[in-house]
């Protein structure tokens, strides 16, 4: 039965899928901002922190292709019920052991049962939208997302805080344990909501020459132009806050008004990008948007003005998370939907591997040359990958999910003509 669309052509099943993502976001948004600092309470040292986080991407990346796998064998709900089960037990279970080994395991086990998440995301939310709605949908949701995970972040921060306050509990860290188990119980709760949706599943199939063409023509140059994308983006990531006090020398206090602000500046990008991509069109509105951010990048390679480079960090924050949703939305639309997880599943795991290699690479580049080297790189980087984008739009097959295996590219559409 088809669903009633309201506001926006989203229907019904969407904002259910919609609410069910906000669970996820807030609790796991809440579990994140403290688990580190909940281990360093319980006497856990950095390197081991480090290696712990390590784990939990290796199982992000591990699980990425058989997650990809079955999702196309059973379906994407059972493996979203994995994610919101298995998940937050997995995390709950970590904040009672000290043992390395244990957090360990456990971490990557939780990194592999998240890895669900991820791949059935995209391609879930495309099969509750039509092409129409997507890319709205998408930039709603990561907004939702992004907004959801700030103010988590927020409450996170004082929620300790008021537990000590009342008497819940004397411990610092046994008042974050309280807290990390509340964002378990949060996971948990979208259950309800998600066993009620339905997610129509794939029924079109293509001929294998379908598929190599939709690899050759789509998959290929779009994995190529994600890692890009990921290098360009995974190398200031993590050193932003290094930036802005050692080389800016921004006062803590307002380091932390100044993350605030990026994180409404990615709301507001993520809910306006729509707009754009109505205007010019999906792939061309992200390499709009990468032109923006590799503009950005290299004004902050050059910035000696504290004021100047703080705004032209809030605008790379905006342009860099508006081009998100398109992506995906990108990947969805250019692909059919038995094809559609498969697709989600390579990108996740290109864009944790470029991430990986751009922090680690990023790190050493910093410590030899300094920042500016690193920005003028990244600019490049994000230039290239806005070409590569724009070389999608002109080149790759339009996929009609509606019609197996039939696909025209612009390119015959002129020779056609």
């Amino acid at each position: 039965m088809k669903q009633r669309a309201g506001r926006h052509g989203l229907s019904r099943s969407f904002w259910r899928f919609f609410l069910t993502c906000l669970f996820f976001d807030v609790g796991f948004g809440l579990y994140f901002f403290l688990i580190n600092l909940y281990l360093a309470a319980r006497n856990i040292d950095e390197r081991t922190i480090g290696f712990i986080a390590g784990a939990l991407t290796a199982g992000n990346i591990i699980a990425t292709v058989p997650v990809g796998w079955l999702a196309r064998r059973i379906g994407l709900r059972p493996l979203l019920v994995v994610a919101f089960v298995v998940a937050p037990l997995l995390a709950g279970a970590r904040v009672f052991t000290d043992s390395p080994a244990q957090q360990i395991c456990l971490a990557m086990l939780q990194g592999g049962a998240m890895c669900c998440y991820t791949v059935c995301f995209p391609p879930a939310l495309a099969r509750l939208t039509t092409e129409d709605s997507r890319t709205a949908a998408f930039s709603f949701t990561f907004a939702a997302g992004i907004g959801s995970g700030a103010m988590a972040g927020l409450v996170g921060g004082w929620l300790p805080v008021w537990f000590q306050h009342f008497g819940t509990t004397s411990e610092v860290s046994a008042a974050m344990r309280l807290v990390l188990l509340i964002g378990c119980f949060m996971v948990i709760c979208g259950i309800p909501q998600l066993l009620q949706l339905r997610i129509p599943e794939a029924q079109t199939h293509s001929s294998a020459y379908g598929e190599i063409s939709h690899i050759r023509s789509f998959l290929l140059p779009f994995l190529i132009a994600v890692a890009v994308w990921s290098l360009a983006t995974g190398a200031f990531a993590p050193f932003a806050n290094l930036y802005l006090s050692g080389v800016l020398h921004v006062p803590l206090p307002r380091i932390g008004l100044i993350f605030s602000a990026s994180q409404l500046m990615q709301v507001l990008g993520a809910s306006a990008a729509p707009l754009l991509y109505r205007a010019v069109g999906v792939a061309r509105g992200i390499g709009l948007l990468q032109l923006l951010t590799a503009a950005s990048f290299l004004v902050l390679a050059h910035a000696r003005h504290t004021e100047i480079a703080v705004s032209v960090y809030l605008v790379l924050m905006c342009s860099q998370y508006s081009s998100s949703p398109g992506i995906y939305s990108l990947a969805m639309a250019r692909s059919q939907p038995h094809q559609q997880s498969s697709v989600s599943a390579w990108q996740n795991l290109v864009s944790c591997i470029a991430i990986a290699a751009s922090a680690a690479l990023a790190g050493a580049v910093i410590t030899r040359f300094g920042y500016g080297t690193l920005l003028t790189g990244t600019s490049a980087l994000a230039l290239l990958a806005a070409a590569c984008f724009v070389f999608i739009d002109f080149f790759s097959a339009s996929v009609d999910p509606s019609k197996s295996g039939q696909t025209k590219t612009r390119l015959q559409g002129v020779l056609s003509d």
